[in-house]
This record gives C-alpha cells, sequence and structure tokens, in this order.
C-alpha cells in the first residue's frame, strides 16, 4: 500500500491501478493525521501530506513546521525508504553524563548526610539545586545552569528539614540510611 503510493509520489506519474492504492495510502496518512496525539509525529505525518497530497515544496513546508529544510528532506527521506512507519520517534539517549558514578554517589551522600554550612557553604541549612551546583562546580570542576542542574538520581531523597527517621516514619516505610546511599 504504502510503497505504491511512495513509488507514484517519486515518479510523478500513477496508473488507475496505483491511483487505488495511493487513495488508500492517502486515506491511512490521513487517519494517521487525525488520530495522532503526539505533536512530533503529527509534525511528521503533517509533512508527508504537504508534499504527497498538496506537492508543496520543501522549503515552504519548513516555514509551516517551523523546522529547518533539512528537517523536512530528512522526514520525506524516512518515508520514502520505510513508509509511514519509518516515521516513528527514535530513542533518544540525551547527553552523556558530566559526572561519573563515583562524583555522583559523592554527592548524593554529601546531600543526605551534611547540610551545606557543613561543607563550606555560609549559613545554609536546606540544599537547594544552586547549593548543589555549587557544590558539582567546586569538588568536581563541572559547570551546571540552574535549569539544567536536574538531577533525577537524588529523587526520593528524605527532606533535610525532617530527620531521616522521622521521615521513615511518615513514610511508613522501613528502609535504613544504607538504601538512600545505594
Amino acid at each position: 500500500m504504502d510503497r505504491t503510493y511512495r513509488t507514484s509520489i517519486a515518479s510523478g506519474g500513477r496508473s488507475k491501478c496505483e491511483s487505488n492504492r495511493s487513495k488508500k495510502a492517502q486515506k491511512e496518512l490521513e487517519k494517521r493525521l487525525k488520530q495522532e496525539k503526539n505533536r512530533r509525529m503529527y509534525e511528521r505525518y503533517q509533512t508527508i501530506y504537504l508534499h504527497a497530497v498538496k506537492q508543496m515544496p520543501v522549503n515552504e513546508i519548513a516555514e509551516v513546521i517551523r523546522r529547518n529544510p533539512v528537517t523536512v528532506n530528512t522526514y520525506i527521506k524516512s518515508y520514502l525508504e520505510k513508509g509511514l512507519d519509518g516515521l516513528v520517534l527514535g530513542v533518544s539517549t540525551g547527553a552523556p553524563e558530566q559526572l561519573t558514578v563515583e562524583q555522583q554517589q559523592q554527592l548524593k551522600q554529601t546531600i543526605i548526610m551534611k547540610l551545606p554550612h557543613e561543607v563550606g557553604f555560609p549559613a545554609k541549612h536546606n540544599w537547594t539545586l544552586a547549593l548543589a551546583a555549587g557544590y558539582v562546580k567546586r569538588e568536581f570542576e563541572r559547570s551546571y545552569t540552574i535549569a539544567g542542574f536536574f538531577i533525577g538520581w537524588i529523587c526520593g531523597l528524605p527532606n533535610r528539614r525532617i530527620p531521616w527517621k522521622q521521615q521513615m516514619k511518615l513514610n511508613k516505610r522501613s528502609l535504613s540510611v544504607n538504601d538512600y546511599l545505594s
């Protein structure tokens, strides 16, 4: 179904048989456009729709979806090679970690076991992202912006305002401090 539609788009001409198949492919594309909830996937389907059905040039499509023409060409190429399923988003691995596992562990232990004033920050009794970023810069010579300092591996740490034993009772869990250090 998709293959004939893709071929007819690339060749520009259609026979009656190809026309019927391309109508099915067009209906499938329109169906996916209507059903798609993910904005990025919708954008990819929209790109193919504008290119294949509306015969819109790449530069105009780029303006409509507010992407670089190279990105539009990438979507079209993926579609021509693999069909609509070729447009599915892959897994984004993200940037590599800036801190080693040992450094992350040291940071985690410091935040759990010590208050900011105990490690040289003046008169601070609660950890903040700014303080943690400052600690990382001072100890490991790595710079983070406050917005970029997301430390997901610290999620679930006990609140520093309540002693950890009391917090464990509040959470109705029986964890030891070692559970937080692993």
